[in-house]
């Protein structure tokens, strides 16, 4: 009967997979944009210290204290506030007035590219109906949707490395994959403290 079963649902999966792929898609982007960027109401402090630096980088390449083009940005008093997203968001705040939308438009814009990505590393791993449910359970998924919601440095850590991880595993047919692999890698760096205990052990 499970064989049965799994037959049947291949076959319509197969038959109808562009279709369940574009709901899948849709039903993420209802539940990321819908009252977005109001809710969460008003904004974390992460995302305003960031935010404030990434506008300061937009327009003096500084961070807020006036460090030109720092490594590690200052959060609480003592440091620890990763950089990437400053620098990422500065890219839409030189075109942008600084706004709630200017603030979560850069983290929305990764975690809806993150969906595509998430598709392509799960296909590349074990097939594309694989890489549908994976799609279909990342849409409905609280914590991606949140991650696509709130504009927070450290949430970053885990899409740089899914995109870092898919790059890796196409470069094990197109070599060239494996270099631009290695500079995301090296990207995740800046996203988040705890990259610096994951990522090495990661590659090895």
């Amino acid at each position: 009967p499970i064989r049965a079963v799994n037959a049947i649902l291949s076959r319509f999966v197969e038959r109808y997979y562009v279709i369940l792929f574009v709901v899948a898609i849709l039903t993420a982007l209802f539940l990321r944009l819908y009252q977005w960027p109001n809710i969460p109401a008003g904004a974390q402090c992460d995302e305003v210290m960031s935010g404030v630096d990434a506008y300061a980088l937009a327009l003096y390449g500084t961070d807020r204290f006036g460090t030109s083009y720092p490594a590690m940005l200052w959060g609480w008093g003592y440091g620890q506030q990763s950089a990437f997203l400053a620098y990422f968001s500065s890219l839409f705040l030189h075109f942008m007035e600084p706004s709630l939308v200017a603030l979560r438009l850069p983290a929305l814009t990764l975690e809806i590219g993150s969906l595509f990505v998430l598709w392509d590393f799960a296909r590349r791993i074990a097939g594309k109906n694989y890489a549908l449910i994976a799609l279909f359970l990342s849409a409905v998924c609280p914590w991606h949707i949140m991650l696509s919601r709130w504009s927070i440095d450290a949430n970053l850590f885990s899409i740089l490395l899914l995109f870092s991880c898919d790059a890796l595993a196409a470069g094990i047919k197109k070599k060239p994959m494996l270099y631009v692999s290695m500079a995301l890698f090296g990207l995740t760096m800046y996203t988040y403290g705890i990259s610096m205990y994951t990522v090495p052990p990661l590659l090895v």
